[in-house]
Parts: structure tokens; sequence; C-alpha cells
């Protein structure tokens, strides 16, 4: 007996509404999914294509993403003979960006990152500071603080 698996077509929900799903109420998650999509959205489409993402359900309304997979390759030198979708044409404080938002999701972090701060542009800089901020109080309080802004 031969069992066909046909195409289930595309998903129900985008990535961001599938991580958002997953992160709403928890402050770090949703922090950390702001970040990710800040500034265009760079990282989104670069972790879903290179299968860091995790789609939860058999709906896929929610997802996650996979962080130490992410860390194992940020932490590996770079194979000049093999293409690296998630760093190629990303800054060293953009890659910071995505490590302090995976310390943020996960609570497995595996280094802690505060050495790396100073790295980071002035832009970058306050972003990661409003994160920090809703991670530790909410949305609402990180944007009393007006550090996007000042």
């Amino acid at each position: 007996m031969v069992i066909e698996v046909s195409d289930p077509g595309p998903l129900p929900v985008d990535l961001e509404t599938a991580l958002a799903a997953r992160a709403e109420g928890a402050w770090s998650q949703e922090a950390a999914l702001w970040l990710l999509t800040g500034d265009g959205g760079m990282w989104l489409p670069r972790l879903e294509d290179g299968d860091f993402v995790k789609w939860i359900g058999d709906d896929q309304a929610m997802a996650y993403v996979d962080w130490p997979k992410v860390w194992e390759v940020l932490d590996e030198m770079p194979d000049p003979d093999d293409p690296d979708t998630l760093r190629e044409g990303t800054t060293t404080s953009q890659l910071m960006v995505l490590r302090i938002a995976g310390a943020l999701d996960f609570n497995g972090c595996p280094a802690v990152l505060a050495h790396q701060l100073p790295g980071l542009t002035e832009h970058d800089t306050r972003r990661v500071l409003h994160a920090m901020a809703w991670s530790a109080r909410g949305r609402s309080y990180a944007q009393t603080l007006g550090v996007l802004t000042a």
C-alpha cells in the first residue's frame, strides 16, 4: 500500500504572525520578535531559509526559532566554500542584535552577551535597550522611556 502525501499548500499564516502567536504575553519573546522584525525584517527570511524555524501544530499557526541551531552556526568559523546565508551581507552589529534576540527569546542562552554591547551601532544600541526594557516591564513601559526617540 502506498500512501501519497500531498502538498499542504501555503501556510495559513506568515512567519511573523506565527512567532507573534507563540510570543503573545511573554515580554521577552515579544521583544525578541520586535528585534527580529525591525530594520526591514531581514532576519525572518534568513531564519526560515536556513531551516532555523520550527512550526507548531497541525495548522502551523505558531512557530519558534531553533536558537541552539542558530548559535551553533554563528559560533562556527565560516567555510569559504559553503555559502552562509545567515551571516552573508550583515554587519557585526546586526549579528549581535540577532544573538541578543535569541537571548531574550530562549532561556538556554549559551553565553553572556554583555561584552558585545559596546560593538553595537548607536541605532542598534537604542533598539536593544528598548527591547531590554520591553522584556523587563512590557511594551508600554519601554515606550515611556523614549529610547528610540531620544
